[in-house]
């Protein structure tokens, strides 16, 4: 059984009118033959994946790579204590905010001895608890008040 595949009278002599553009794809080195090669930009890996024999961090197709575009290699700088001893625990605190509390000693995880006549950890008076209250108070209906304008204009 023969089929005849016709076409449409409109296409006759455009095929050929039609400019021919073509894709230039850059291959990496056969296998065997990838000595001093090194991966560096997404067209370097073709259409493929990572090379195992080429021992150095690829990133084929962006992949892996995140927020690391314009970053440094994860290097940080050497960091020393009032002492003048190297702070080990710099490595700890990468990617926590430099106000975080991070634990990273013994002593950290002791138990804290706290004098029971310390101003910080005291109670406030009535006084000032009815002060910060009215304080609050008042803030809060300020607010309240400018929303209810707003709202009252429209």
């Amino acid at each position: 059984v023969s089929f005849k595949v016709r076409r449409d009278p409109w296409f006759r002599g455009r095929e050929d009118a039609l400019p021919s553009t073509a894709i230039v794809v850059k291959e990496p080195p056969p296998y065997g033959k990838r000595q001093g090669f090194k991966p560096r930009t997404p067209e370097d890996y073709g259409d493929g994946g990572a090379f195992p024999e080429i021992h150095f961090a690829q990133f084929p197709l962006g992949m892996g790579m995140g927020e690391r575009k314009g970053k440094s290699e994860g290097q940080i700088a050497l960091q020393y204590d009032a002492d003048g001893k190297l702070r080990h625990d710099a490595i700890a605190r990468i990617g926590h905010d430099k106000n975080k509390v991070v634990y990273t000693k013994l002593a950290d995880m002791r138990a804290k001895v706290w004098d029971e006549e310390d101003e910080d950890i005291q109670r406030p008076d009535e006084e000032t608890i009815a002060e910060q209250t009215e304080k609050t108070r008042l803030a809060l209906e300020k607010i309240t008040e400018s929303k209810v304008d707003i709202l009252s204009d429209c």
